[in-house]
């Protein structure tokens, strides 16, 4: 685990994460991606909040669940507390 600022790095189940609701509706190209993760690891993890809700990196955990992933590291990301800060992050 490594602390930076303003996020803290571990690892979570993606079960544990919560996607919610979600201003991007069209994934893209999901086998693409997953195939990239497969290939070259996840370049750029993906962000939580300190509640487990997905911040951003719906698309990398749409690629991770369809890899069979169950675990993944994330950032811990505090102080997104309104729907602007949500769709500013996404």
């Amino acid at each position: 685990m490594s602390s930076g600022l303003g996020h803290i790095e571990l690892e979570r189940t993606l079960d544990s994460i919560n996607v919610g609701r979600r201003h991007r509706q069209d994934l893209g190209d999901i086998d693409a991606l997953a195939t990239s993760i497969d290939e070259n690891g996840v370049l750029q993890i993906i962000t939580i909040d300190p509640d487990g809700n997905l911040v951003c990196g719906q698309r990398r955990y749409a690629a991770m669940r369809k890899l069979g992933w169950k675990t993944t590291d994330v950032w811990v990301r505090p102080g997104i507390t309104d729907r602007l800060g949500e769709l500013l992050a996404e």
